[in-house]
Order: C-alpha cells, then sequence, then structure tokens
C-alpha cells in the first residue's frame, strides 16, 4: 500500500487523448501533485491508482471513501472508485513518487483497504450491468461520469460485460419463452438463438443441468450433474450429431428421450428421425 503522485510527463503522454474529449472524466492530475491511493497490485499486468478528491460530494457514498475525519478542513474529502486511473505495473517507478501523508489518514487508510477495494469491485460490476443494458435502456449516470470506459482493454471489460449479458440472456430464456427482453438482448450476442435449441435438450435432461455462459454460442454447452460429484459436459453440437447418426444408447445417458426426435431443420430438412 502506498501514496503517490504521478509524473505530469507521463500523466500527458498517456492521457492526453482522452483529456483533450469534452467532458471526460479523469481529475485534473493538478501538475504531479494530485495523491493516490495505490492499494494492491490489480492483475500481473495493471495498477489502479484511486485518486483523492477535495471536494467529491457528486460521487455516490457507494463508490466513495470518506476522508472527512482526516481532512476535517476540506469540504467534502473522499477517496474515488469512480475516478481511478490504470497504468502498467512496468511503467510504476517511472511514472510516479512515492509520497507521505499525515499518519492518522495513512492509518485510515491502510485499516479500511478492503473497504475501498469492495466499493471498487461494487463500481465494476455495476458498470457492467450498465453496460450490457445501454442499448436497450441508453447510458446511464454510472456509464458518465466513470473513468471504467477508458479502460476496457486493460480490465477485460468488453469480455465481463459479454459474459454477462450471456448469463441474463440464459436466465431470461430459462423463466419464459423468448421474452421480448430476450430478442433484444440477443440482437447484441452472437448466435444467441442457439440457446433456443439447447434450452429444448436441456428440458428432456434426466440430471440437473445448466448451460455454460462461458461456452461460445457458436456450440453452447450444457453441464450435466450426473451424481453428486461427477459432472459432465456436451455441446449442442455433439447433440445434433448424436441425433443425425442415431446414436440411442449415448443420448440415453443424458437424456430422457420421446420416441420421436426432431432433426435440426435446415435447407436439407429429412424429417423427423426414429429413435
Amino acid at each position: 500500500m502506498k501514496i503517490i503522485t504521478i509524473n505530469q510527463f507521463y500523466f500527458n503522454k498517456n492521457f492526453g487523448d482522452i483529456l483533450k474529449s469534452n467532458n471526460n472524466e479523469i481529475q485534473d492530475n493538478k501538475l504531479g501533485r494530485r495523491p493516490y491511493f495505490l492499494a494492491t497490485k490489480y492483475n500481473e499486468k495493471h495498477q489502479i491508482l484511486f485518486p483523492f478528491r477535495s471536494n467529491g460530494n457528486r460521487t455516490p457514498n457507494l463508490y466513495s471513501f470518506s476522508l472527512k475525519s482526516v481532512y476535517s478542513d476540506r469540504k467534502y474529502p473522499i477517496i474515488d472508485t469512480t475516478k481511478v486511473i490504470i497504468i502498467e505495473n512496468k511503467d510504476l517507478k517511472e511514472a510516479t513518487h512515492q509520497i507521505k501523508i499525515t499518519d492518522s489518514a495513512f492509518k485510515l487508510l491502510k485499516t479500511n483497504k478492503n473497504i475501498i477495494l469492495k466499493k471498487f469491485n461494487h463500481h465494476i460490476n455495476d458498470y457492467i450491468k450498465s453496460k450490457v443494458m445501454e442499448n436497450i435502456k441508453g447510458k446511464n449516470n454510472i456509464i458518465k461520469f466513470s473513468t471504467l470506459q477508458y479502460f476496457h482493454k486493460e480490465l477485460d471489460l468488453d469480455r465481463k460485460i459479454n459474459n454477462k449479458k450471456k448469463v441474463i440472456l440464459i436466465n431470461e430464456l430459462e423463466k419464459k419463452e423468448e421474452s421480448i427482453f430476450f430478442k433484444k438482448l440477443s440482437k447484441e450476442v452472437p448466435n444467441a438463438n442457439n440457446l433456443i435449441e439447447l434450452l429444448e435438450y436441456k428440458n428432456l435432461c434426466q440430471y440437473y443441468s445448466f448451460i455454460d455462459p462461458e461456452s461460445d454460442f457458436k456450440n453452447p454447452k450444457l453441464i450435466i450433474r450426473t451424481t453428486e460429484d461427477n459432472f459432465k459436459t456436451i455441446s449442442l453440437n455433439t447433440i445434433n450429431h448424436l441425433i443425425e447418426t442415431n446414436n440411442v444408447s449415448k443420448l440415453n445417458d443424458y437424456f430422457l428421450l420421446p420416441k420421436i426426435v426432431k432433426e435440426k431443420k435446415g435447407n436439407n430438412q429429412k424429417g423427423n428421425l426414429e429413435l
């Protein structure tokens, strides 16, 4: 845990394009004088820097940590988890300078480090949820006022947002068949319609099962719990292949089969397959 400042040359070089845009959310570096809270390494490549702010009254308490008890002369002093800066680990020594703050302030941050990280994780989760719904409900304040919008690549946010869409699509489809919401969201996820077909097979499964949200929707997978400690995975393509090859014994390992199973419809539909 450290309190640091960012070299202004590095700041301008790495965030200059963002700073030129109107209404950017990165806080002024104050010519290298703004302090940042470096709590812990975020991943093997990147560091998260939380800015000190003297007047953060517009940031929701959910995403901020008050410093009023140690900086009573400031209007609304906080650590703001919505205005983070991301830098690479390799740049930390060159780009930053460790500074000292009062013992009381340092002790407060050290004692509450995990609370601050929890608030940041809460903000990331809410940001991801908001991005999932952006094209349906529009851009909300969580998206508008967060610096996360500039660091999707560094935090792997696009993958996380897409996976969240997958989870929501699966849950929505299992609640009701192709709701209006499902149809809108499915337009943003390639091959989402394959879920509908896999769900039909899931409903025939003789064991507890669920669709794997991590799987590629080109060929989504069903995870089946055959015993308390044993799980099997079978993909949509594999299921269709077993049906096409009339592999009844293999299918019976997973499914309660009806007398007739419809083949996957296509341009060369052959009708129904007797099992």
